[in-house]
């Protein structure tokens, strides 16, 4: 059986110095897929944060960025990559790309899939980018893909009602996470003592990119009434993004100085995850968040806005609390329940391990992937 040779269009052009779920996908997708069956060739910034990470899991990085919304010339060179390294298969991960990738494949005569990981109409885009995306993708990427993988039913329900996607090949894969990353033999107290905190001490933890969708503000807020209940509580943001400084200064105006930390884009989520009490969440809209998995197979509780495919991952009141979107004494009133009653929290994050167990592991994800390469 011949190699199938899979063409991956990724960018962290938005963010520059941050990570988002689709690149952690990938990745993990990378790691354990059957690569005598597969191989990857991923077309991505050439300072992408993750180029090393793809390079050392043995895909070929091959530098690739659009000089604009409306790069034209874009096509002609990933048609010249497909051709000179005989590509049988191009997959989108991000909208902006979406449309590249399927003109380029077409021209190409080979097949192109993509994974929609958020709504078009959940972007943090203006309303007329949103429009434009889903006119296109109704006359063109949804039309022509030969799959559509969405990582939620929620988003898989959108495409089908609003941009007139076939259900025949609309397909759910939620995203997976390798558990053995994640298993109890994770040392406990090393990120809590780089920060200078106490066992004692509550810790809340968010792990999100700092951009709009993610609207750590709401976090933040709710973090002055959590203090109210629980003073002594201090509040971890790991993520980097365009949004940095603007939080920082909310957080000084709301004289949470002492309290918050903000620790930057890091790679050892599970050693953070394992010194948190309760970790949350405070998006806008959401696909199926990597680092709600994440957290969840760290055993950890989660407080929530119920938004997108949230409510795939926590079950409110069994895995986690899910509250109303942008409400931030809900927000604040989770979190306090779970820092006060350690037993349901300790519950929470048992019942949220075996939930990840289930429907959330890597080879579940990796299997249905390579199921959809075979097809197509």
């Amino acid at each position: 059986m011949s190699i199938v040779k899979v063409l991956h269009l990724i960018s962290d052009v938005e963010q520059k110095k941050a990570v988002g779920g689709a690149e952690i996908l990938l990745l993990c997708l990378l790691k354990k897929i059957n690569k005598f069956r597969f191989e990857f060739k991923i077309a991505y910034p050439h300072d992408g944060v993750l180029s090393e990470e793809f390079r050392k899991n043995g895909a070929e990085v091959i530098s690739f960025e659009t000089k604009s919304k409306f790069d034209m010339g874009a096509i002609n060179r990933l048609v010249r990559i497909i051709k000179l390294k005989k590509i049988s298969i191009v997959h989108s991960h991000q909208t902006r790309l979406d449309f590249f990738g399927c003109i380029a494949a077409k021209f190409a005569g080979i097949p192109f899939i993509f994974t929609r990981h958020l709504s078009i109409s959940d972007l943090s885009s203006s309303h007329w980018k949103k429009q434009s995306y889903m006119y296109i993708d109704r006359i063109v990427t949804v039309k022509y893909a030969k799959k559509i993988v969405a990582v939620s039913k929620d988003i898989a329900g959108n495409l089908i009602a609003k941009e007139n996607a076939d259900s025949y090949k609309t397909k759910v894969i939620y995203a997976g996470i390798d558990l053995e990353n994640y298993r109890k033999g994770i040392s406990i107290g090393e990120v809590r003592k780089e920060f200078g905190l106490g066992s004692e001490i509550p810790l809340v933890g968010v792990i999100a990119r700092l951009n709009e969708q993610k609207a750590h503000q709401y976090f933040l807020s709710a973090a002055v009434e959590v203090l109210k209940a629980v003073p002594l509580t201090k509040f971890l943001i790991v993520g980097d993004g365009p949004l940095k400084e603007k939080h920082g200064a909310l957080c000084r105006e709301l004289g949470l100085e002492e309290q918050v930390i903000f620790a930057g884009y890091r790679k050892d989520t599970a050693r953070i995850l394992a010194d948190l009490d309760v970790a949350a969440l405070s998006s806008l809209s959401e696909g199926v968040p990597v680092t709600i998995v994440e957290a969840m197979a760290m055993s950890k509780p989660m407080v929530c806005f119920n938004v997108g495919g949230v409510p795939e991952l926590v079950v409110d009141g069994v895995t986690g609390i899910l509250v109303p979107i942008k409400d931030v004494k809900a927000l604040a009133d989770g979190i306090v329940r779970l820092l006060k009653n350690k037993e349901e929290a300790k519950q929470m994050g048992e019942a949220g391990r075996r939930r990840v167990e289930e429907y959330f592991n890597l080879e579940r994800m990796v299997k249905e992937y390579e199921k959809v390469y075979n097809e197509v």
